[in-house]
């Protein structure tokens, strides 16, 4: 996977001399273009990703391509997304008193939404949360 990225030469130099991951991780990174860099954390983020379908869901992937796949589609979505006017701050309005604000988010990949939920009173404390992963068919 690295030497199919173009980062084994330099990765192979760092990996003989770093004091651990971290210090691997920290000193190589920076040594990178932007593009490269993208593709650094992608694919480990991908590894990790893969070593977890393995673990739990007993699922092989393909490294490589899940990295540049997902690398591919975030830069296309905030290329176009550069292009959408955007306010530099919304603040946030209070529900009124006596209710509460419900803020949801999710997140797709492959056949699952994950999705969560936080519900929040006037002053902006914790009342309820719930998470809920759904699969699609």
């Amino acid at each position: 996977t690295w030497k199919s990225l173009g980062l084994w030469d330099l990765l192979e130099q760092h990996v003989l001399t770093a004091n651990g991951i971290v210090d691997l991780f920290l000193t190589f990174a920076p040594q990178m273009s932007h593009v490269r860099r993208g593709m650094w954390c992608t694919t480990k983020r991908s590894l990790w990703k893969s070593r977890n379908l393995k673990l739990w869901d007993e699922v092989l992937t393909t490294i490589y391509q899940r990295a540049t796949t997902f690398l591919n589609q975030w830069q296309w979505t905030h290329l176009n997304d550069a292009q959408v006017a955007r306010p530099t701050h919304v603040k946030r309005k209070r529900p009124p008193l006596g209710k509460v604000e419900c803020n949801v988010d999710a997140d797709f990949c492959d056949d699952k939404v994950d999705i969560g939920m936080c519900i929040r009173d006037h002053n902006g404390n914790f009342v309820w949360a719930k998470t809920v992963l759904l699969y699609l068919a």
